[in-house]
């Protein structure tokens, strides 16, 4: 339930000049809307992966005994990035991940979307028939995937396929060798927050699955109303989101246990 003192820090950060304030839009569709309006949001999620560099050194991602500071993953994503144009990615472009969840799909999905290609995050839960329905349905140029996920997929023998972390001698390139010569430079790429960034399938409990396509806006839009949510509410007297302090007096820093699959919108950033 909304209470009134969030209502009134809600009124407070969406004021004009504020980080969060907006604009009421109308579609040509007739429907109206809210866009956040101030321009130091950023309109795409290329720029949106520049924010990071503000703290470049610190841990940003630990998978199992790996540690990777945000540059790290930074300039891997543009390797990444500038490999997939290599091979022919363009703007638009469809390139497809199927895998658990790991540091190289993190840094696919951002190299994916930092160039202007539109990501397709396939259900790793799919077995081979499934993940075939998806490669052609979206018409993927590239596939990146565990070996798991790459099996039985003989009929897609147009897709290129990238193999992440393999344990024994595969017929498919492994990722890193695929973008380690390459450039940390991001390619140049001309695209703005109308283009389309995500293609996510539904579940298909009712027919096959259908693929959604969320702009880069979308998905701005949705990243920023929870940071406005728990900005308010880090202000809030009851102190739900305090995080405290540590013995030197430094604020304790937030961190998150990620156990949802990032081929779901809720696990990537819904």
């Amino acid at each position: 339930m909304m209470t009134d003192e969030y209502q009134e820090l809600l009124n407070a950060h969406t004021a004009p000049g504020e980080l969060f304030e907006y604009k009421e839009m109308t579609h040509t569709n007739g429907v109206t809307y809210r866009e956040f309006s101030n321009p130091g949001i950023p309109a795409t999620l290329r720029a949106y992966y520049d924010f990071g560099l503000l703290h470049p050194a610190k841990d940003w991602l630990i998978y199992e005994d790996e540690r990777y500071t945000y540059k790290e993953v930074f300039d891997k994503a543009a390797q990444a990035a500038n490999a997939l144009k290599n091979a022919g990615v363009e703007k638009g472009d469809r390139v497809a991940i199927c895998m658990m969840n790991n540091p190289e799909y993190i840094v696919s999905f951002m190299a994916i979307t930092g160039m202007g290609a539109v990501v397709v995050p396939l259900n790793s839960w799919w077995v081979p028939s499934e993940v075939s329905y998806g490669l052609d349905h979206c018409d993927a140029k590239v596939l990146i995937a565990d070996e798991k996920r790459l099996i039985g997929l003989e009929n897609n023998s147009d897709v290129l396929k990238l193999v992440v972390r393999p344990e024994k001698d595969s017929d498919h390139q492994e990722f890193n060798m695929f973008i380690n010569n390459y450039s940390v430079e991001w390619p140049q790429s001309d695209f703005s927050g109308n283009d389309n960034a995500t293609l996510f399938y539904t579940s298909g409990s009712t027919g096959f699955p259908k693929g959604v396509l969320s702009s880069h806006r979308n998905v701005l839009a949705t990243l920023f109303s929870w940071l406005c949510y728990s900005t308010i509410r880090s202000k809030m007297s009851d102190g739900a989101s305090v995080l405290g302090e540590n013995t030197d007096g430094t604020v304790k820093e937030i961190s998150v246990l990620h156990c949802v699959p990032l081929f779901h919108v809720t696990g990537s950033h819904s």
